[in-house]
């Protein structure tokens, strides 16, 4: 078996074992939307053939990263009743299928193919990424998400599932979360507190994990990017001494060769 082949084991054996927790959650509290959605998610990003929708390669990395966000939701014992609890954990299965499914109607197709009502779908909408050409557009993404206390945390618990891994990304996309991070996660993290008195503790013991995990991915970086640095200098320093090598074998060739000639 083959890295890659290994690493799709493991992650699909993970997407099992936490179908199979939130199930018996929901179960256990009787969240029926959830229990009903969690299958027909199941289905639609395993098998990636329901009904000719397009859907992205490998929508089972999308899936995993769902169950990941519901799972940490459930242990975050959110002081929400069961019918809450229900909206948020559909919410942010919704939100990941709206991700990776292409539905031609868009947010109004995934609502009625499998039913989902209009809180349901609010969360969706207000969570869905959009391609945004500026910071005022960033801004406007972020406060709509502060408005709704359950897409608010359905976000914050994203970006913490994310940040568990953004350190296997490039320079580039870790500079960018690092950014994020500051100006709109943790305003939104404070915000949160403040606006939402019974989530305090939940969203408290989330921003010390996202705190904790960006720190080290900074520090890690940073070393990285030392030593690439110093890999670059050293790499131009061989460059430069392979080119007058070159040179040299060149002028030996050509002195060996008039010597020959010399000789004729």
């Amino acid at each position: 078996m083959n890295e890659i082949s290994e690493k799709k084991s493991e992650v699909m054996a993970e997407i099992k074992k936490l179908y199979y927790i939130i199930d018996e959650y929901a179960d256990e509290r009787n969240l029926t939307i959830t229990k009903r959605f969690l299958p027909e998610v199941d289905k639609l990003l395993m098998e990636r053939s329901q009904k000719g929708y397009s859907i992205v390669k490998d929508a089972y990395i999308y899936y995993a990263y769902a169950v990941r966000v519901c799972k940490l939701l459930i242990d975050l014992e959110l002081p929400v009743s069961n019918g809450e609890m229900d909206i948020i954990l559909t919410g942010a299965l919704g939100n990941i299928v709206n991700e990776a499914v292409s539905f031609p109607g868009k947010e109004k197709e995934l609502a009625a193919e499998f039913d989902l009502n209009d809180e349901i779908m609010h969360i969706v909408d207000v969570l869905t990424h959009r391609k945004m050409s500026g910071k005022k557009e960033e801004e406007r993404y972020y406060e709509e998400i502060k408005k709704d206390k359950f897409a608010l945390m359905i976000k914050i618990v994203e970006i913490a599932i994310t940040t568990e891994e953004i350190y296997n990304n490039s320079f580039k996309v870790i500079d960018e979360y690092v950014r994020l991070m500051r100006e709109y996660f943790f305003p939104m993290c404070i915000y949160a507190k403040e606006k939402y008195n019974d989530m305090e503790l939940a969203i408290s013991v989330v921003m010390e994990k996202v705190k904790l995990l960006s720190d080290v991915t900074e520090i890690l970086t940073r070393r990285y990017r030392d030593r690439w640095r110093a890999l670059v200098d050293e790499m131009l320093v061989l460059q430069e001494e392979n080119a007058r090598l070159r040179v040299s074998i060149r002028q030996m060739e050509e002195e060996k060769n008039s010597r020959i000639a010399e000789q004729k």
